[in-house]
């Protein structure tokens, strides 16, 4: 098996002092990303509850061949600001780099930043990662940032090509989410039920475009419209869809809403189908792309349609019956527990990709077992196990190109969306790792 070996780089922290007395450095501009993949280097932010309610930041990297004396910075400002000339920035930690693929926890912590302070201009946030050699020369630096318009900048590049032929991010489960939140004390249902740490409008602005819902009913509720992780409400229903108007009113992104299961107060027959569909039209017709269009038109077609969000429909039925329902996205489930599990379903899946609009769901999925004994510590430790794998597997040459849509939980844990972003850009014009 090919991947990420989960490897802790050694991780010392210095006197910001004598650390940036020793760091006069030759600088190579490379700016906030390295090209052609020779260099990867990535700010991930770790699902773990390590600290109250911030989280800890991660960083990752791949880089073939590394010397000896490799070494990661972390910098709270970026390294290559013509502000320092000569020395860095204070460093707020120095990572080893022991391996050719790694990831390393860090000593820092990011709060949690409110969606209405993102912005809806891609931006670098507070913390910057700077790769050297052993001569102390800077390869490459990054940034933790966002990615509002991403879609927009590359419509050069994947305007022409096909919907099922642009590597798309997603999460899974998307409006499962508990932003930022304290999890001493929390219970059983909840390790178990929630998948992100980001709202729909923070994981739209970070750069999610595929977004995984399931809806339930509860007629004697004054709130009708929920949506669910299996048998458990999350959200209004309403909260989400107004996220997404809200992300699709400031940006001219093009957003895919796969509405995929119905757990709760759907009964056998389509009435309260009916009445849901009816629902989505009334909120969110003046966006919705007609399924006219297909999965097989280019993005440059959707654009020119006016319209931006492509809403699919686990249901033949209504998909039949509808003027602006997509049939759903085929979601590719390996129904496993370890990561090497995953990988070898989803290697499968990559050697016979479907035709048609497909999702990798790659995450590991617990057994009935699994959760009443809490064997494997819920899913945000489950994420932590397959992330940077995940991210590891999709950036690979043999696998980018046959990718459609990959759906994960926690998403700012691993490095999807700038695999995305990266193999879109520089498809066919690179040799990707």
């Amino acid at each position: 098996m090919t991947s990420v070996s989960f490897v802790y780089a050694f991780a010392l922290i210095f006197p910001l002092a004598e650390a940036n007395k020793a760091l006069v450095m030759r600088k190579r501009d490379l700016g906030i990303t390295s090209t052609c993949h020779q260099l990867h280097i990535e700010i991930l932010i770790s699902p773990i509850v390590a600290k109250g309610n911030s989280r800890q930041l991660e960083v990752q990297w791949e880089f073939s061949p590394n010397d000896n004396g490799d070494w990661i910075g972390l910098f709270a400002s970026d390294p290559l600001n013509p502000l320092y000339p000569n020395y860095l920035p204070p460093l707020l930690q120095k990572i080893w780099v022991t391996s050719v693929h790694g990831w390393a926890n860090t000593s820092i912590f990011e709060h949690h930043i409110e969606p209405d302070y993102l912005g809806y201009h891609g931006r670098c946030l507070s913390y910057y990662a700077a790769y050297f050699n052993s001569e102390n020369s800077t390869l490459a630096v990054t940034c933790l940032r966002t990615e509002p318009n991403w879609m927009w900048n590359l419509r050069n590049e994947i305007g022409p090509r096909r919907l099922r032929h642009v590597f798309i991010p997603g999460t899974h489960d998307s409006a499962s989410y508990n932003e930022y939140a304290v999890v001493e004390g929390e219970t059983l249902v909840k390790k178990y039920s929630i998948t992100q740490d980001e709202s729909i409008l923070a994981q739209l602005i970070y750069g999610v475009r595929y977004l995984d819902l399931r809806v339930g009913y509860y007629e004697r509720s004054d709130e009708k419209w929920w949506a669910n992780h299996g048998v458990v409400r999350i959200h209004p229903l309403r909260v989400i869809l107004r996220d997404i108007k809200r992300f699709l009113n400031r940006t001219n992104e093009i957003v895919f809403l796969d509405v995929q299961e119905f757990p709760v107060g759907f009964g056998k027959t389509k009435e309260i189908h009916k009445k849901l569909v009816a629902y989505l039209e009334q909120e969110l017709g003046d966006w919705a792309v007609s399924p006219n269009v297909g999965w097989e038109a280019s993005f440059d077609q959707v654009w020119r349609t006016g319209k931006r969000l492509i809403i699919s429909y686990d249901d033949r039925e209504m998909v039949s019956q509808s003027r602006f329902l997509w049939t759903a996205v085929v979601q590719k489930w390996g129904n496993v527990r370890t990561v090497h599990d995953l990988y070898a379903y989803l290697s499968g899946v990559i050697e016979r990709p479907p035709s048609v609009a497909w999702s990798a769901m790659a995450e590991l999925t617990p057994s009935t077992l699994d959760v009443i004994l809490d064997r494997l510590k819920g899913l945000r430790n489950m994420a932590e196990m397959v992330n940077h794998d995940v991210t590891a597997w999709f950036r690979k040459k043999s696998w980018a190109p046959k990718t459609n849509i990959v759906a994960v939980d926690f998403v700012r844990g691993s490095g999807i969306v700038r695999s995305a972003i990266e193999w879109n850009k520089f498809q066919g014009q690179c040799p990707f790792l």
